[in-house]
């Protein structure tokens, strides 16, 4: 009677093994929450084909045991969890990928796990400290609305060329910490019946610490209609964060790219960034941009559509880059007098010292000098 009425199982670091044979699982039919850490691996997952088919939140994570193998037979063990709302797999460094039947939990709000996805209704994602070395994911998403990827050092790109954001869902993308990503999505071919629908609800793009990244998002239509915020920093190797995908509209070329809502543009230490778009950018919403450690950088979004009244777009950059900018002037919506008058900061180029000159050595004794061992 105790397991049938069980609501909750929390498991942290122990060997009993026993409360969760098929047995005493088949008992525990009102079970909304399992929490599994660090005994545990994935592979529980083949025991719940038919059973806890009431579960909401389901987390193995952080397991001491590596797996006997790395594939089971769970094709069905999702069929029947109609309730899942989170799925959490979380440092089970040797899984290899998901079920396909994952996509039976229509009620699945949150996945984390660490690696080899594929179609799925979640509508958040959290993928983190994963060792493997391809994309995610190589299917369909239902619903994503929030992708957060970080510390996956091999990670080569989130999503795949033919990765499909189903029904304009996808509204955040922040990546941080991936050592060797050279895009965010992939370029090529996109199914015909989908060339209407690049990144329609995307609001935020927050890249930071990716210092092999090349470009972000490929296009293929002429506008990101519902774009906010763009936060790039610690990039080094970027020099587009928007690029022309392998086919794309002809209009994109002639008339430009359009962010109607684009309001603030933080750009940081992105030396090769020459300018954000790979063709004409049109930004007639934006309200902030700060730039700093961005030298190469030519061009700055244009202003065409913008309101005669509206304020001017505040600017803080640096004194040299500015000067260095490239214009299209006044009848395009991009020139300098359409901007506020930029603050320029203090972040310059650091200059290398020759050793042994006085500047370098008493830069040293100050460093040094702060340190006191007691």
């Amino acid at each position: 009677m105790c397991l049938q009425s069980l609501w909750v199982l929390d498991l942290r670091y122990t060997e009993w093994n026993d409360i969760l044979f098929e047995g005493n699982m088949d008992i525990m039919i009102n079970l909304r929450e399992l929490n599994i850490e660090g005994f545990m691996s994935w592979q529980l997952i083949s025991r719940l084909q038919g059973r806890l088919r009431y579960l909401q939140k389901l987390r193995i994570i952080k397991p001491t045991h590596k797996a006997e193998t790395t594939s089971i037979d769970w094709y069905n063990s999702f069929m029947d969890k109609i309730d899942l709302k989170i799925l959490d797999l979380s440092g089970n460094r040797d899984m290899k990928n998901l079920p396909a039947n994952l996509s039976m939990a229509k009620s699945l709000q949150a996945l984390i796990t660490l690696g080899g996805l594929t179609r799925c209704y979640a509508e958040s994602l959290h993928v983190h400290d994963a060792a493997i070395s391809t994309n995610i994911t190589s299917s369909y998403w239902y619903r994503l609305k929030w992708c957060h990827v970080e510390r996956c050092p091999n990670l080569d790109m989130i999503f795949p060329a033919k990765a499909i954001d189903g029904r304009n869902r996808l509204q955040t993308i922040w990546a941080s910490d991936l050592q060797m990503a050279r895009c965010i999505w992939g370029k090529g071919l996109k199914s015909d019946w989908y060339i209407n629908g690049s990144f329609q609800n995307l609001q935020h793009l927050h890249l930071r610490s990716c210092p092999r990244l090349q470009f972000a998002l490929p296009v293929w239509v002429n506008s990101f209609p519902s774009l906010e915020t763009l936060h790039i920093f610690g990039c080094g190797d970027l020099t587009h964060v928007f690029v022309l995908d392998e086919l794309y509209s002809s209009g994109i070329v002639a008339r430009g790219l359009s962010f109607q809502k684009l309001i603030t543009i933080h750009l940081h230490d992105m030396p090769k960034l020459r300018q954000i778009s790979e063709v004409k950018m049109i930004a007639p919403a934006l309200e902030t941009i700060r730039i700093r450690g961005c030298f190469g950088l030519r061009r700055l979004p244009a202003l065409q559509g913008r309101g005669p009244r509206v304020k001017r777009p505040a600017v803080e950059m640096e004194k040299d880059v500015w000067e260095a900018l490239e214009w299209d002037g006044l009848t395009a919506g991009h020139h300098p007098s359409l901007f506020e008058p930029p603050v320029h900061s203090r972040y310059y180029r650091r200059k290398r010292l020759l050793r042994g000159t006085v500047l370098r050595y008493a830069h040293y004794l100050v460093c040094t000098s702060s340190f006191r061992v007691d």
